[in-house]
Protein backbone atom coordinates (compact mmCIF):
# COMPACT_ATOMS: atom_id res chain seq x y z
CA UNK A 1 0.00 0.00 0.00
CA UNK A 2 1.60 3.45 -1.16
CA UNK A 3 1.85 5.62 1.85
CA UNK A 4 -0.57 8.35 0.41
CA UNK A 5 -3.32 5.70 0.49
CA UNK A 6 -2.75 4.91 4.71
CA UNK A 7 -6.27 4.65 5.74
CA UNK A 8 -7.54 7.46 8.55
CA UNK A 9 -8.19 5.26 11.74
CA UNK A 10 -10.68 7.63 12.92
CA UNK A 11 -13.01 7.80 10.18
CA UNK A 12 -14.62 3.93 10.85
CA UNK A 13 -15.67 3.38 7.33
CA UNK A 14 -14.71 0.63 5.28
CA UNK A 15 -15.14 2.74 1.90
CA UNK A 16 -11.69 3.99 1.69
CA UNK A 17 -10.48 0.16 2.42
CA UNK A 18 -12.41 -0.64 -0.84
CA UNK A 19 -10.14 1.85 -2.89
CA UNK A 20 -7.26 0.30 -1.71
CA UNK A 21 -7.72 -3.18 -1.47
CA UNK A 22 -10.31 -4.11 -3.94
CA UNK A 23 -11.58 -7.23 -2.55
CA UNK A 24 -11.45 -8.37 1.46
CA UNK A 25 -8.54 -10.17 1.90
CA UNK A 26 -10.40 -12.16 4.14
CA UNK A 27 -14.65 -12.94 4.42
CA UNK A 28 -17.03 -15.20 5.84
CA UNK A 29 -16.40 -18.23 3.62
CA UNK A 30 -12.76 -18.74 4.57
CA UNK A 31 -14.10 -19.35 8.27
CA UNK A 32 -15.77 -21.95 10.10
CA UNK A 33 -16.79 -22.96 13.13
CA UNK A 34 -15.61 -25.89 15.45
CA UNK A 35 -18.76 -26.41 16.91
CA UNK A 36 -20.93 -26.20 13.93
CA UNK A 37 -19.00 -26.00 10.69
CA UNK A 38 -18.84 -23.01 8.31
CA UNK A 39 -21.29 -20.47 9.48
CA UNK A 40 -23.86 -18.74 7.13
CA UNK A 41 -23.68 -15.13 6.19
CA UNK A 42 -27.20 -14.59 8.08
CA UNK A 43 -25.20 -15.74 11.32
CA UNK A 44 -22.09 -14.11 10.79
CA UNK A 45 -20.96 -11.82 8.06
CA UNK A 46 -17.15 -10.55 7.91
CA UNK A 47 -14.80 -8.64 5.67
CA UNK A 48 -11.48 -8.36 6.40
CA UNK A 49 -8.97 -5.91 4.94
CA UNK A 50 -5.14 -6.81 5.38
CA UNK A 51 -2.75 -4.14 3.69
CA UNK A 52 1.12 -3.34 4.29
CA UNK A 53 3.46 -0.36 4.21
CA UNK A 54 6.85 -0.74 3.37
CA UNK A 55 8.06 3.10 4.75
CA UNK A 56 5.99 2.57 7.83
CA UNK A 57 6.83 -1.53 8.23
CA UNK A 58 3.41 -1.65 9.49
CA UNK A 59 0.24 -4.18 8.90
CA UNK A 60 -3.10 -2.80 8.66
CA UNK A 61 -5.99 -3.73 9.10
CA UNK A 62 -9.86 -3.38 8.92
CA UNK A 63 -12.77 -5.80 9.83
CA UNK A 64 -16.49 -5.29 9.17
CA UNK A 65 -18.41 -7.99 11.15
CA UNK A 66 -22.68 -8.49 11.84
CA UNK A 67 -23.74 -11.04 13.74
CA UNK A 68 -26.87 -11.71 14.56
CA UNK A 69 -26.43 -13.55 18.34
CA UNK A 70 -23.14 -10.88 19.83
CA UNK A 71 -21.75 -11.82 22.97
CA UNK A 72 -20.02 -9.57 25.70
CA UNK A 73 -19.43 -10.82 29.08
CA UNK A 74 -15.62 -9.34 29.17
CA UNK A 75 -15.65 -7.53 32.50
CA UNK A 76 -12.51 -5.89 31.78
CA UNK A 77 -8.90 -5.54 33.37
CA UNK A 78 -6.88 -8.56 31.60
CA UNK A 79 -6.20 -7.42 28.02
CA UNK A 80 -6.17 -9.88 25.58
CA UNK A 81 -7.79 -12.52 27.41
CA UNK A 82 -10.96 -11.35 26.01
CA UNK A 83 -12.71 -14.86 27.17
CA UNK A 84 -16.30 -14.77 27.28
CA UNK A 85 -16.83 -12.03 24.61
CA UNK A 86 -17.34 -12.56 21.03
CA UNK A 87 -13.95 -11.14 19.77
CA UNK A 88 -11.11 -11.14 16.80
CA UNK A 89 -7.81 -12.54 17.33
CA UNK A 90 -4.87 -12.40 15.06
CA UNK A 91 -1.45 -13.66 15.29
CA UNK A 92 1.71 -12.48 13.17
CA UNK A 93 5.32 -14.15 12.63
CA UNK A 94 7.03 -11.13 10.82
CA UNK A 95 9.87 -13.44 9.27
CA UNK A 96 8.04 -16.58 9.34
CA UNK A 97 10.78 -18.50 11.56
CA UNK A 98 7.62 -20.60 13.25
CA UNK A 99 8.37 -18.96 16.72
CA UNK A 100 6.78 -19.17 19.93
CA UNK A 101 3.57 -17.20 20.51
CA UNK A 102 2.99 -18.39 24.03
CA UNK A 103 3.71 -20.26 27.24
CA UNK A 104 7.64 -20.05 27.96
CA UNK A 105 10.30 -22.91 29.10
CA UNK A 106 8.39 -25.31 31.25
CA UNK A 107 11.60 -24.81 33.66
CA UNK A 108 11.88 -20.93 32.84
CA UNK A 109 12.63 -18.82 35.65
CA UNK A 110 10.05 -15.60 35.67
CA UNK A 111 12.71 -13.75 33.62
CA UNK A 112 13.19 -16.11 31.08
CA UNK A 113 9.40 -16.92 30.68
CA UNK A 114 9.14 -12.71 30.11
CA UNK A 115 11.91 -12.80 27.55
CA UNK A 116 10.21 -15.59 25.83
CA UNK A 117 6.17 -14.79 25.71
CA UNK A 118 5.46 -13.16 22.34
CA UNK A 119 9.01 -12.54 21.45
CA UNK A 120 9.23 -14.08 18.04
CA UNK A 121 5.88 -14.39 17.07
CA UNK A 122 2.82 -12.25 18.71
CA UNK A 123 -1.07 -12.92 19.39
CA UNK A 124 -3.13 -10.00 19.31
CA UNK A 125 -6.70 -9.63 20.46
CA UNK A 126 -9.64 -6.70 19.50
CA UNK A 127 -12.92 -6.13 21.45
CA UNK A 128 -15.16 -3.68 20.19
CA UNK A 129 -16.41 -2.61 23.72
CA UNK A 130 -14.70 -3.04 27.97
CA UNK A 131 -15.88 -1.47 31.05
CA UNK A 132 -12.04 -0.26 31.18
CA UNK A 133 -12.01 0.70 27.48
CA UNK A 134 -8.91 -1.65 26.78
CA UNK A 135 -10.04 -2.59 23.54
CA UNK A 136 -6.52 -3.93 22.25
CA UNK A 137 -3.85 -6.04 23.59
CA UNK A 138 -0.37 -8.46 23.18
CA UNK A 139 -0.11 -11.71 24.85
CA UNK A 140 3.25 -11.06 26.84
CA UNK A 141 4.87 -8.56 28.44
CA UNK A 142 5.44 -6.23 26.34
CA UNK A 143 1.57 -5.49 26.11
CA UNK A 144 2.30 -1.96 28.43
CA UNK A 145 4.17 -0.69 24.96
CA UNK A 146 4.15 -2.20 21.84
CA UNK A 147 0.09 -2.43 21.93
CA UNK A 148 0.17 0.81 22.13
CA UNK A 149 1.03 4.17 19.23
CA UNK A 150 3.83 4.74 17.78
CA UNK A 151 3.84 0.55 17.70
CA UNK A 152 0.12 -0.21 17.20
CA UNK A 153 -3.21 1.73 17.48
CA UNK A 154 -7.24 0.96 17.48
CA UNK A 155 -10.10 2.04 16.39
CA UNK A 156 -13.34 0.03 17.31
CA UNK A 157 -17.27 1.01 16.55
CA UNK A 158 -20.16 -0.96 17.70
CA UNK A 159 -23.19 -0.33 16.12
CA UNK A 160 -26.98 -2.37 16.74
CA UNK A 161 -27.88 -5.20 19.31
CA UNK A 162 -28.46 -8.28 17.07
CA UNK A 163 -27.48 -7.92 14.69
CA UNK A 164 -24.74 -6.13 15.79
CA UNK A 165 -22.40 -4.22 13.31
CA UNK A 166 -18.53 -4.17 14.87
CA UNK A 167 -16.32 -2.80 12.99
CA UNK A 168 -12.40 -2.19 13.87
CA UNK A 169 -9.28 -0.52 11.91
CA UNK A 170 -5.70 -0.93 13.58
CA UNK A 171 -2.15 -1.29 12.51
CA UNK A 172 0.59 -2.84 14.13
CA UNK A 173 4.38 -3.58 14.16
CA UNK A 174 5.89 -6.73 13.54
CA UNK A 175 8.82 -7.93 15.46
CA UNK A 176 11.68 -10.43 14.79
CA UNK A 177 12.97 -10.09 18.70
CA UNK A 178 9.88 -8.78 20.87
CA UNK A 179 11.69 -7.79 24.19
CA UNK A 180 9.19 -6.29 27.15
CA UNK A 181 11.93 -4.26 28.63
CA UNK A 182 11.33 -1.68 25.45
CA UNK A 183 11.41 -0.84 21.74
CA UNK A 184 14.87 -0.08 22.45
CA UNK A 185 15.76 -4.02 23.30
CA UNK A 186 13.39 -5.59 20.69
CA UNK A 187 14.42 -6.22 16.80
CA UNK A 188 11.48 -5.24 14.30
CA UNK A 189 10.78 -7.08 11.11
CA UNK A 190 11.84 -5.44 7.96
CA UNK A 191 9.57 -6.68 5.19
CA UNK A 192 10.77 -6.04 1.53
CA UNK A 193 8.05 -6.81 -1.28
CA UNK A 194 8.88 -9.60 -3.80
Amino acid sequence: MPSSDIPDLDDFSIFEWEEIVPEPSLESSDFSSLQVGSPSSADLAVRIYLAWNKTTQRIYMAMERTDDFFINEFAGGDAPNFFGADHLEFYVDGDHSGGQYACGPPDGTQDQIRLYVGAQAQRYAVIAEAPDAILFGLEGFANDWASEPPWADIRTQQIGVEPTETRFELYTTLWDNLNWNGPEASLRTLLEPN
